[in-house]
Protein backbone atom coordinates (compact mmCIF):
# COMPACT_ATOMS: atom_id res chain seq x y z
CA UNK A 1 0.00 0.00 0.00
CA UNK A 2 1.18 3.62 -0.44
CA UNK A 3 0.78 6.84 1.01
CA UNK A 4 -0.90 9.81 -1.43
CA UNK A 5 -1.26 13.39 -0.39
CA UNK A 6 -3.79 15.51 -1.64
CA UNK A 7 -4.15 19.31 -1.31
CA UNK A 8 -8.28 19.93 -0.41
CA UNK A 9 -10.00 23.13 -1.74
CA UNK A 10 -9.88 24.43 1.97
CA UNK A 11 -5.85 24.09 1.75
CA UNK A 12 -5.83 20.65 4.29
CA UNK A 13 -4.37 18.16 3.52
CA UNK A 14 -6.03 14.93 2.57
CA UNK A 15 -3.97 11.54 3.36
CA UNK A 16 -5.53 8.36 1.49
CA UNK A 17 -3.72 4.70 1.08
CA UNK A 18 -4.04 2.81 -1.79
CA UNK A 19 -2.16 0.61 -4.22
CA UNK A 20 0.79 1.61 -6.27
CA UNK A 21 0.18 3.20 -9.26
CA UNK A 22 -2.68 4.94 -8.76
CA UNK A 23 -3.75 7.19 -11.56
CA UNK A 24 -4.06 11.31 -10.89
CA UNK A 25 -8.06 10.85 -11.76
CA UNK A 26 -8.57 7.91 -9.10
CA UNK A 27 -6.57 10.07 -6.35
CA UNK A 28 -8.98 13.17 -7.27
CA UNK A 29 -11.88 10.95 -7.08
CA UNK A 30 -11.17 9.43 -4.14
CA UNK A 31 -10.32 12.97 -2.36
CA UNK A 32 -13.37 14.72 -3.44
CA UNK A 33 -15.25 11.85 -1.85
CA UNK A 34 -12.92 12.24 1.69
CA UNK A 35 -13.42 15.92 1.49
CA UNK A 36 -17.31 15.36 1.08
CA UNK A 37 -17.46 13.21 3.60
CA UNK A 38 -15.53 14.92 6.37
CA UNK A 39 -17.35 18.55 5.30
CA UNK A 40 -20.84 16.17 6.37
CA UNK A 41 -19.14 14.75 9.32
CA UNK A 42 -18.22 18.69 10.55
CA UNK A 43 -21.85 20.23 9.66
CA UNK A 44 -23.98 17.22 11.58
CA UNK A 45 -21.27 17.32 14.84
CA UNK A 46 -22.48 20.27 16.08
CA UNK A 47 -26.41 19.17 15.36
CA UNK A 48 -26.07 15.59 17.35
CA UNK A 49 -23.87 17.17 20.14
CA UNK A 50 -26.07 16.57 23.30
CA UNK A 51 -27.01 20.26 25.04
CA UNK A 52 -25.07 20.87 28.46
CA UNK A 53 -26.55 20.81 31.73
CA UNK A 54 -27.55 24.60 33.10
CA UNK A 55 -24.66 26.04 35.08
CA UNK A 56 -21.71 22.93 34.05
CA UNK A 57 -18.91 23.57 33.12
CA UNK A 58 -18.59 23.19 29.24
CA UNK A 59 -17.11 19.40 28.22
CA UNK A 60 -13.87 20.67 26.26
CA UNK A 61 -14.28 20.20 22.65
CA UNK A 62 -12.53 17.24 20.83
CA UNK A 63 -12.75 17.25 17.24
CA UNK A 64 -12.56 12.83 15.74
CA UNK A 65 -9.56 12.40 13.92
CA UNK A 66 -10.79 11.75 10.43
CA UNK A 67 -9.48 8.42 8.89
CA UNK A 68 -7.74 7.60 6.15
CA UNK A 69 -9.30 6.27 3.07
CA UNK A 70 -7.77 2.64 2.90
CA UNK A 71 -10.03 1.88 -0.41
CA UNK A 72 -9.84 4.28 -3.17
CA UNK A 73 -12.14 2.09 -6.14
CA UNK A 74 -14.58 2.14 -3.69
CA UNK A 75 -14.21 6.16 -2.52
CA UNK A 76 -13.67 6.61 -6.54
CA UNK A 77 -16.84 4.09 -7.39
CA UNK A 78 -18.96 6.69 -4.57
CA UNK A 79 -17.74 9.81 -6.04
CA UNK A 80 -18.25 8.80 -9.96
CA UNK A 81 -21.63 9.61 -9.64
CA UNK A 82 -20.25 13.84 -9.33
CA UNK A 83 -20.63 16.00 -12.29
CA UNK A 84 -17.15 16.45 -13.76
CA UNK A 85 -16.04 20.40 -12.91
CA UNK A 86 -16.50 22.78 -15.54
CA UNK A 87 -13.88 24.83 -16.97
CA UNK A 88 -14.20 28.46 -16.34
CA UNK A 89 -12.20 31.92 -17.39
CA UNK A 90 -11.35 32.47 -13.95
CA UNK A 91 -10.51 28.60 -13.40
CA UNK A 92 -8.49 28.93 -16.32
CA UNK A 93 -6.75 32.55 -15.65
CA UNK A 94 -5.87 30.72 -12.07
CA UNK A 95 -4.25 27.74 -13.43
CA UNK A 96 -2.24 29.98 -15.80
CA UNK A 97 -0.87 32.27 -13.00
CA UNK A 98 -0.19 29.01 -10.55
CA UNK A 99 2.10 27.36 -13.74
CA UNK A 100 4.27 30.90 -14.26
CA UNK A 101 4.16 31.48 -10.37
CA UNK A 102 7.25 30.40 -8.96
CA UNK A 103 10.01 31.83 -11.41
CA UNK A 104 7.79 35.05 -11.36
CA UNK A 105 7.97 35.31 -7.76
CA UNK A 106 11.47 34.70 -8.40
CA UNK A 107 12.03 37.56 -11.30
CA UNK A 108 10.53 39.78 -8.52
CA UNK A 109 12.25 38.91 -5.67
CA UNK A 110 15.41 39.14 -7.88
CA UNK A 111 14.46 42.28 -9.53
CA UNK A 112 13.61 43.98 -5.43
CA UNK A 113 17.22 42.67 -4.28
CA UNK A 114 19.19 43.71 -7.18
CA UNK A 115 17.94 47.33 -7.65
CA UNK A 116 19.32 49.15 -5.01
CA UNK A 117 22.70 47.87 -5.87
CA UNK A 118 25.13 49.38 -8.17
CA UNK A 119 26.48 46.97 -10.97
CA UNK A 120 23.36 44.51 -10.43
CA UNK A 121 20.37 46.42 -10.91
CA UNK A 122 16.68 45.15 -11.64
CA UNK A 123 16.63 43.45 -14.78
CA UNK A 124 20.10 41.04 -13.97
CA UNK A 125 18.44 40.29 -10.81
CA UNK A 126 15.26 39.51 -12.25
CA UNK A 127 17.04 37.06 -14.30
CA UNK A 128 19.04 35.64 -11.70
CA UNK A 129 15.77 35.53 -9.09
CA UNK A 130 13.83 33.48 -12.10
CA UNK A 131 16.79 31.29 -12.45
CA UNK A 132 17.10 30.59 -8.63
CA UNK A 133 13.58 29.50 -8.51
CA UNK A 134 13.13 27.41 -11.22
CA UNK A 135 16.25 25.23 -9.35
CA UNK A 136 14.27 25.12 -6.69
CA UNK A 137 11.63 23.67 -8.21
CA UNK A 138 13.99 21.27 -10.00
CA UNK A 139 16.09 20.21 -7.67
CA UNK A 140 14.48 21.29 -4.34
CA UNK A 141 11.61 19.32 -4.48
CA UNK A 142 13.32 15.78 -4.99
CA UNK A 143 15.75 16.63 -2.25
CA UNK A 144 13.23 17.86 -0.07
CA UNK A 145 10.87 14.45 -0.99
CA UNK A 146 13.96 12.58 -0.57
CA UNK A 147 14.98 13.79 3.37
CA UNK A 148 11.05 13.45 3.94
CA UNK A 149 11.25 9.55 2.65
CA UNK A 150 14.41 8.85 4.60
CA UNK A 151 13.84 10.18 7.99
CA UNK A 152 9.84 10.54 8.36
CA UNK A 153 9.87 14.62 8.40
CA UNK A 154 7.24 16.97 7.23
CA UNK A 155 9.34 19.74 5.25
CA UNK A 156 6.99 21.42 2.52
CA UNK A 157 8.49 21.20 -0.54
CA UNK A 158 8.94 24.89 -2.91
CA UNK A 159 5.88 23.66 -5.03
CA UNK A 160 4.07 22.88 -2.01
CA UNK A 161 4.71 26.19 -0.78
CA UNK A 162 3.76 28.27 -3.46
CA UNK A 163 0.17 26.62 -4.22
CA UNK A 164 -0.38 26.62 -0.11
CA UNK A 165 0.17 30.60 -0.46
CA UNK A 166 -1.83 30.72 -4.16
CA UNK A 167 -4.36 28.90 -2.57
CA UNK A 168 -4.52 31.52 0.71
CA UNK A 169 -4.45 34.88 -1.40
CA UNK A 170 -7.47 33.69 -3.42
CA UNK A 171 -6.26 32.26 -6.67
CA UNK A 172 -8.10 29.58 -8.00
CA UNK A 173 -7.02 26.14 -8.47
CA UNK A 174 -7.11 24.30 -11.57
CA UNK A 175 -10.17 21.91 -11.28
CA UNK A 176 -11.27 20.53 -15.02
CA UNK A 177 -8.87 18.82 -17.38
CA UNK A 178 -8.82 21.93 -19.76
CA UNK A 179 -7.54 24.01 -16.72
CA UNK A 180 -4.76 21.35 -15.62
CA UNK A 181 -3.55 20.90 -19.11
CA UNK A 182 -2.97 25.09 -19.42
CA UNK A 183 -1.09 24.68 -15.60
CA UNK A 184 0.70 22.02 -16.84
CA UNK A 185 1.11 24.12 -19.92
CA UNK A 186 2.04 27.10 -18.80
CA UNK A 187 4.56 25.30 -15.75
CA UNK A 188 6.46 24.37 -18.76
CA UNK A 189 7.00 27.15 -20.55
CA UNK A 190 7.88 28.97 -17.55
CA UNK A 191 10.46 25.87 -16.35
CA UNK A 192 12.30 26.56 -19.59
CA UNK A 193 12.44 30.05 -19.24
CA UNK A 194 13.82 29.77 -15.98
CA UNK A 195 16.35 27.42 -17.10
CA UNK A 196 17.41 29.80 -19.76
CA UNK A 197 17.97 32.93 -17.36
CA UNK A 198 19.96 30.13 -14.87
CA UNK A 199 22.36 29.58 -17.97
CA UNK A 200 22.17 33.35 -18.48
CA UNK A 201 23.22 33.55 -14.50
CA UNK A 202 25.68 31.36 -14.91
CA UNK A 203 27.45 32.78 -17.96
CA UNK A 204 27.59 35.69 -16.48
CA UNK A 205 29.09 34.97 -12.89
CA UNK A 206 31.63 32.54 -15.10
CA UNK A 207 33.09 35.19 -17.08
CA UNK A 208 36.87 34.48 -18.65
CA UNK A 209 38.18 32.42 -15.44
CA UNK A 210 35.93 29.00 -16.13
CA UNK A 211 35.42 28.40 -19.54
CA UNK A 212 33.86 25.63 -19.23
CA UNK A 213 31.22 26.55 -16.80
CA UNK A 214 30.64 29.77 -19.13
CA UNK A 215 30.03 27.45 -22.08
CA UNK A 216 27.51 25.07 -19.87
CA UNK A 217 25.67 28.82 -18.89
CA UNK A 218 25.45 29.74 -22.56
CA UNK A 219 24.16 26.34 -23.86
CA UNK A 220 21.56 26.57 -21.38
CA UNK A 221 20.92 30.27 -22.39
CA UNK A 222 20.61 29.32 -26.54
CA UNK A 223 17.50 29.91 -28.22
CA UNK A 224 15.00 30.92 -25.12
CA UNK A 225 11.62 31.22 -27.65
CA UNK A 226 12.29 27.07 -28.64
CA UNK A 227 12.71 26.20 -25.00
CA UNK A 228 9.78 27.75 -24.10
CA UNK A 229 8.09 25.84 -26.70
CA UNK A 230 9.67 22.69 -26.05
CA UNK A 231 9.17 22.92 -22.16
CA UNK A 232 5.37 23.95 -22.56
CA UNK A 233 4.50 21.15 -25.57
CA UNK A 234 6.43 18.38 -22.68
CA UNK A 235 3.94 19.33 -20.13
CA UNK A 236 0.73 19.86 -21.97
CA UNK A 237 1.25 16.30 -23.58
CA UNK A 238 2.34 14.94 -20.28
CA UNK A 239 -1.16 16.29 -18.56
CA UNK A 240 -3.25 15.12 -21.02
CA UNK A 241 -1.45 11.54 -20.95
CA UNK A 242 -2.59 11.75 -16.94
CA UNK A 243 -5.41 12.85 -17.60
CA UNK A 244 -5.93 9.81 -20.22
CA UNK A 245 -5.19 7.19 -17.16
CA UNK A 246 -1.34 7.37 -18.09
CA UNK A 247 0.74 5.91 -15.55
CA UNK A 248 4.27 7.02 -14.43
CA UNK A 249 6.04 5.72 -17.54
CA UNK A 250 3.12 6.60 -19.78
CA UNK A 251 3.24 10.37 -18.87
CA UNK A 252 7.12 10.43 -18.60
CA UNK A 253 7.03 9.10 -22.14
CA UNK A 254 4.50 11.44 -23.53
CA UNK A 255 6.59 14.20 -21.76
CA UNK A 256 9.36 13.54 -23.55
CA UNK A 257 7.77 13.05 -27.08
CA UNK A 258 6.25 16.46 -26.59
CA UNK A 259 9.09 17.99 -25.26
CA UNK A 260 10.97 16.98 -28.27
CA UNK A 261 8.38 17.64 -30.98
CA UNK A 262 9.41 21.36 -31.53
CA UNK A 263 13.06 20.54 -31.50
CA UNK A 264 12.99 18.03 -34.15
CA UNK A 265 10.77 19.90 -36.53
CA UNK A 266 13.31 22.96 -35.96
CA UNK A 267 15.98 20.94 -36.85
CA UNK A 268 14.42 19.27 -40.01
CA UNK A 269 13.26 22.68 -40.81
CA UNK A 270 16.85 23.78 -40.71
CA UNK A 271 18.19 20.45 -42.25
CA UNK A 272 16.12 21.67 -45.67
CA UNK A 273 17.18 24.77 -45.72
CA UNK A 274 20.46 24.03 -45.68
CA UNK A 275 20.23 21.36 -48.36
CA UNK A 276 22.37 22.01 -51.64
CA UNK A 277 19.71 23.06 -53.88
CA UNK A 278 19.58 20.75 -57.05
CA UNK A 279 21.84 21.22 -60.13
CA UNK A 280 20.77 22.65 -63.14
CA UNK A 281 20.23 20.26 -66.12
CA UNK A 282 22.55 21.13 -68.61
CA UNK A 283 21.82 23.11 -71.57
CA UNK A 284 21.66 21.34 -74.82
CA UNK A 285 22.66 24.00 -77.50
CA UNK A 286 21.71 23.02 -81.06
CA UNK A 287 24.41 22.79 -83.49
CA UNK A 288 24.07 22.92 -87.27
CA UNK A 289 26.73 21.79 -89.76
CA UNK A 290 26.65 23.55 -92.96
CA UNK A 291 25.92 20.91 -96.03
CA UNK A 292 29.00 19.35 -98.06
CA UNK A 293 29.76 21.57 -101.15
CA UNK A 294 28.43 19.96 -104.21
CA UNK A 295 31.09 18.85 -106.93
CA UNK A 296 31.67 21.20 -109.34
Amino acid sequence: MATYKVQAPDGSIIELEGPEGATDVQLGQAAQAAYAQRQQRAQAAPASAPAAAPMAAPAPAVSAPVAPATDLSALSAQFAGQPAPETTLSGLAGAATRGLALPAAGAAAGALIGAPFAGVGAVPGAIAGAGAATLAQVVGDPIVSTINSLFGTQYTMPTDAMADLLTRVGVPQARSQAEKIVQATAAGASMAGGTVAAGRAIQSAAGQAAPVTREVGRMLATQPGLQAVSGAAGGAAGQVAQEMGAGTAGQIAASVAGGLTPLGVTAATRRARRAPAPAPAPRVEPTFEAPPAAPA
